[in-house]
């Protein structure tokens, strides 16, 4: 319904309004919306330093048996892994880890000795990637203090939080192509402080562990 359709003198007036109106919305429904969605996002975390023994278990089975947290595994690495990207420094079929992303399993076609294969490529980079600033324990043979694993739970929803620049798998600048236009999927000129902060963050963490 187009009321003030041809009354350009009541668009302000309409504006304030709405805008009013998705401040009053904002107010009251987005706080529970956020707190909601990071208690799922805690759980998802939680669960998924349960299942890989604290970042310390990434065999094929135990991603077979849980492919739902190849998500925050995703997030657990510095810095954090697109999808694609993931697919290609893995060298993995886009289905199986797309199916694990959106449907929480394996394709259902794959067969179980092929998908171990592809499941084991994924670990090897998850282990060689994880953020040594968020499981301070990776790298030494000692079972992590009780609470460093609950450090590292919050440090890593933080990481969902951020407004990381997630690299994807092409250089498509190099290739003459273009950028992936799904946000978050590559580097922009706005993610340049991001980027520059979390190369010096992996340095960091990675220099420590030396």
């Amino acid at each position: 319904m187009s009321i003030n359709n041809n009354k350009p003198q009541n668009w302000k007036a309409d504006i304030a309004l709405s805008v009013d109106m998705y401040n009053e919305w904002f107010m009251k429904f987005a706080p529970k919306a956020f707190r909601d969605t990071r208690i799922d996002t805690t759980k998802a975390v939680e669960a998924t330093l349960r299942t890989t023994d604290n970042m310390r278990n990434f065999k094929p089975e135990i991603l077979r048996q849980h492919p739902e947290v190849l998500a925050t595994l995703r997030m657990s690495t510095c810095p954090p892994l697109a999808v694609d990207r993931l697919i290609g420094l893995a060298g993995v079929s886009p289905n199986l880890v797309k199916t694990m992303e959106n449907d929480k399993a394996l394709p259902p076609r794959m067969a179980l000795e092929l998908a171990d294969q592809e499941l084991t490529k994924i670990g090897v980079i998850i282990e060689k990637m994880a953020d040594p600033d968020i499981f301070v324990w990776l790298g030494h043979k000692d079972v992590p203090a009780e609470a460093e694993v609950h450090r590292a739970a919050p440090s890593l929803l933080t990481v969902y939080a951020e407004p990381w620049p997630i690299p994807s798998s092409g250089m498509h600048k190099r290739r003459g192509s273009s950028p992936p236009s799904k946000p978050g999927s590559n580097f922009t000129d706005t993610n340049k402080q991001h980027r520059r902060r979390a190369s010096t963050l992996c340095n960091r963490g990675r220099s420590a562990s030396a």
